[in-house]
């Protein structure tokens, strides 16, 4: 593993677009579209604290590790594939399912642990290495969507 690179506070210009929804109480608002979402209640990823502490981070090869985690709408029933990268550059998002990271992935909600309001969960790591704007992707049989957040200490 190389050491930590620095890393700085969110950049500001990022162009995200709209607003978490609340979509369940029982887990808070989510980003993204329906049939999936990601938990959180902007559309910037801090990773460890806002106030520029990295409590329970780690670093790893791919980056700074933060918890997501994506929720997919009970009633689709379909595979769903997400991705992302560094908005600028493209180079890959890393993200982990349980396994080891990838650079993309496949959900299927019928094989998820079921969670409030029988909302379908997938925890996960994001990897950041850097801050910056990065676009997220999620795609099914039917649609799509990409959503660009600001990711940084």
């Amino acid at each position: 593993m190389t050491s930590p690179n620095p890393l700085a506070a969110p950049p500001t210009d990022c162009a995200t677009v709209g607003s978490p929804q609340q979509l369940n109480p029982a887990f808070g608002p989510g980003i993204g579209g329906n049939p999936i979402w990601i938990i959180a209640a902007s559309t910037t990823i801090h990773v460890g604290f806002g106030d520029g502490t990295l409590r329970g981070v780690t670093y790893t090869d791919h980056g700074w590790s933060v918890k997501v985690l994506w929720v997919v709408d009970p009633n689709f029933n379909g595979q769903i594939q997400v991705s992302g990268g560094l908005l600028d550059t493209e180079h890959p998002l890393w993200m982990q399912f349980g396994g080891p990271p990838v650079k993309s992935a496949v959900l299927d909600p019928t094989k998820a642990p079921t969670g409030a309001g029988g909302w379908p969960g997938f925890p996960s790591y994001l990897f950041i290495p850097t801050a910056g704007c990065y676009f997220i992707t999620a795609s099914w049989a039917s649609g799509h969507w990409r959503l660009v957040v600001a990711a940084g200490l």
